[in-house]
Order: C-alpha cells, then structure tokens, then sequence
C-alpha cells in the first residue's frame, strides 16, 4: 500500500493484484472539499515502482471525481500467455471396439462386428496441428515476464505407416487394416475374398488379416498369424488363426472339422467340430463338440445350448441350457489340467537342480578366478575358467526362464481358484469335472451353479 503526505486531508492509496498485472487506486478522506493533482497520483504510482500501463483516462477520472475513487484500475499490465502445444488430430477409428452387437432380447448379433476398418495405400491416418510460441507478459511494474512455447507433438506408429515428407501427416504405406496399440498405430494388410474358399481359391495362407465374405468348403484350410472373419459356414475344414476367429454363419463340421484361435473365438454355432481357443469361445449354440478353452465358454442368445461331447475350460463355462431331458452325456471339465500341474511339478525340479548347480559353478568360478589371477599364462586353467563361466551364464539363464514360467503358472493357478459352470437348466447326463474331483447330475436342476468348495464338488442355486 502506498499513501500520499499524511499532512494532507486526503490519503491515495494503491494497491497492486497478486500477479503484477493491475495497480487500483482509491482516494480516501472525510471531506472531498479539495483538488488533486495528476501529478499526486503519477508520484503515488511511482512509489509503488508502477510504470508501466497507466491508463492516462482513470488518472483524468480521479483527478476530476475523487470522491468516486473506490479501487478503481489505474495500470494495467500484458499477461503473459503460454504457447498451445501441438495436437495429434486421428482421421481413422482409434477405439477398435469390434466387439458383436447385442439385441435387446439377449441374441448376439455376429453379422454387425465391425471387424475391420479398411484403410488404402497413402490414405492420411493422424495429422498434428502447431504448436504456437508463449507471448511474454509485462507487469504495472515494468518486469517482463517469459512464457512457456507449447511443445511438438510426436507421432506414435508402427509396420506399413510412414511420415510425410512435412512431418505433419502420418499415412498408410499399404492397403491394410488399422491395429492401435495405446497410441500407436500401424497397418495390418488384409486379404479380402469375396467368395467361398473352395475350389476356385485353394487353401488360404496369409500373414495378416483374413475377412472371407462366403463359406468355407469341406477339405480346405485357412489360416494366419492375425485374425479371421468369415461371414459364411465353415464345413469339413481346418481355421488356424494367431488371433481371433468370428464366424458369423456357424460351424457345420460332421465331425472333421477343426478350429483353433490363439485368441477369441466367436461363431453363431458350433456343430460336430473341434475348436481350441487361446481366449474366450461365445456362440448360441454348441452341440457334440471338442472344446479346449483357455479362458471360459459362454453360450447365450435364444438357444443358449451346450449339448453333448466335452468341452475343457479353465475358467466358467456358462449356459441357459446344459444337456437333453433324454440324458445325452455331456462333459465339462475346469480348472487346472493334468498337464499343468505335471508342468508345475517339473519346474519346481528343475528350479531346485539349477539353484544347485549354479552354487556349485560360482564356487569353481570363484576358484579358477584366482588361480588364473596367479597363473596368467596357463592355458589349462584358462580354458577351465572360460568354460566354467559359459556353463555358469548357461544355468543362470536357465534358472531365471523357469523361475518366470514357475511364476506365470503360480498365478494362473490361484485365478482358477474360482472356477463354476452355471445354466438355467441342466439335465441328466451332465458330468462335471474340477481339478481331480467329479460330479455326475442325476436329475434336472433349474438356476443352478456347480462349484468346488473344500475339495467338493457342489450343487448351489443362483
């Protein structure tokens, strides 16, 4: 606060805001009977170290009303504004949510996926906008406050997307597919047929996306590292994909069929065939087949039938209806495989001999290192110390891959801990196995859950 001679009947008084940037002045007295100078106020600003815009009308204003005084703004500085970063603008679909419409009465839609977006050779995927420099600011006070420029976008892409030659633009190096991982994008190349694979078209061998627009035929095969869509019937044939399979038609397999996903596998049925499924399987209906599901089985829509042959998962299988009134024997089994655990036995081994190689090696190790240190020149005991420590190198690497896979498989089995099938209904026939233990269903059961509680396999309601 700055005031004027306490002599006078009249004090001016100025004060400035938090950031500099505005100086207020008021006049304060008990009587107004009095004329004040411009230069008072000029010489109060001054005191106060402010210089810099001053408005020469609030000073008029002041000077001609001062009992109208009351913090009024007198200097007004420059804000200093802080530079836009630069923005990365995508011209394509980045949320990649793929995923089968679901109608109002519970049916899955497997037609409307989406799966695909398309994109063509040279086709502008993102493009990022300026950055725009900061504006220095100038306080009441005359100091120049420096802003921020807004930083440059950087692009994030991967196979078959390259930069333009502005550096502005991303855009497709090739006709493909758009995969994003985060924000990175890169260009998977499709292979679209527009027909049955049969005859016309041989077996199928592509290293990226698949989209099959018709069936595919009995004796023929397809496959890929990426993902399959086929919007016909698969019959008598063999789908090997690296991601997931989605057949909108069905699967019609008569018994010499097999398809196997690294991922998902969704179909609109699946009938007398093999499917393995690194991921979930979702269908409307499943009837004697041979699963294998590292994930869950889910059948819902009007059907919602599991019916017949065995199908494994290692997490839920879920239905509306499991088995037939007439007892037709159909198999569930979940939870931790034969197979796992004898891989988890075999690790827990082979972690115990490493560990007790590796103590012995390092002992030896730590030996020749000090005889070699002593003996330089002898070439047997250099020989000795080279080919303890590969062997050494060779163990320890070994040790810490099966110390990761021990891990991996530790945690996997603590999720299966909580492991059910579950179905509206579930007839006579149904025979469930978890873990080691067994459970045969002997009558019809509605809303019902079978779950292992202490070692037992039970029947509960939901």
């Amino acid at each position: 606060m700055s005031e004027s001679n306490n002599a006078k009947p009249y004090r001016i008084i100025v004060k400035l805001s938090s950031d500099y940037y505005h100086a207020f002045l008021t006049v304060d007295a008990d009587d107004y009977n009095f004329r004040l100078s411009k230069e008072e106020i000029i010489k109060a600003l001054s005191d106060k170290k402010i210089v810099f815009g001053i408005n020469p009308n609030a000073v008029e204003y002041i000077v001609n009303n001062p009992e109208k005084a009351d913090s009024i703004e007198v200097a007004t500085g420059i804000e200093h504004e802080h530079g836009v970063d630069s923005q990365i603008i995508f011209e394509v679909d980045t949320t990649q949510d793929f995923k089968p419409a679901e109608n109002e009465d519970g049916t899955v839609d497997f037609k409307s996926t989406n799966f695909v977006q398309v994109v063509k050779k040279g086709q502008v995927l993102a493009y990022k906008t300026m950055n725009t420099p900061g504006k220095t600011g100038t306080t009441v006070t005359g100091m120049n406050i420096k802003a921020k420029d807004g930083k440059m976008g950087n692009f994030k892409f991967g196979k078959n997307v390259e930069l333009t030659e502005d550096g502005m633009s991303i855009i497709a190096s090739c006709d493909g597919s758009i995969k994003m991982a985060g924000v990175k994008i890169s260009i998977i190349e499709v292979l679209e047929i527009f027909s049955d694979v049969g005859v016309k078209t041989g077996n199928v061998s592509f290293s990226g996306r698949i989209i099959i627009r018709g069936n595919v035929t009995s004796g023929y095969k397809v496959e890929t590292q990426d993902s399959i869509e086929i919007y016909g019937v698969v019959e008598s044939a063999e789908i090997f994909a690296g991601g997931d399979i989605i057949i909108s038609g069905g699967v019609q397999g008569n018994d010499d069929c097999l398809i196997r996903a690294g991922g998902e596998i969704k179909s609109n049925y699946f009938n007398n065939c093999k499917v393995v499924a690194g991921g979930q399987i979702t269908t409307d209906s499943m009837m004697h087949c041979d699963v294998v599901c590292d994930e869950s089985i889910t059948a819902k829509g009007k059907k919602g039938l599991i019916l017949g042959g065995q199908c494994i998962a290692r997490h839920h299988i879920v239905a509306k209806t499991l088995g037939t009134e007439i007892g037709t024997t159909t198999k569930l089994q979940l939870g931790i495989t034969n197979d796992i655990m004898t891989e988890f036995q075999d690790l827990a081994t082979k972690i115990k001999d490493y560990k007790t190689n590796v103590s012995k090696l390092k002992k030896a190790y730590d030996i020749l290192g000090k005889q070699k240190k002593v003996k330089q020149d002898d070439p047997k005991i250099n020989l000795m110390y080279e080919t303890t420590k590969s062997s050494l190198d060779e163990y320890n690497t070994n040790l810490k891959n099966a110390m990761v896979d021990f891990k991996n498989i530790n945690e996997l089995i603590e999720k299966l801990k909580d492991v059910y099938v579950k179905a509206e209904t579930i007839y006579p026939g149904v025979r469930v196995k978890i873990g080691n233990s067994h459970y045969n269903v002997k009558t019809s059961v509605s809303k019902a859950k079978i779950i292992k509680d202490h070692g037992e396999i039970v029947l509960t309601s939901y």
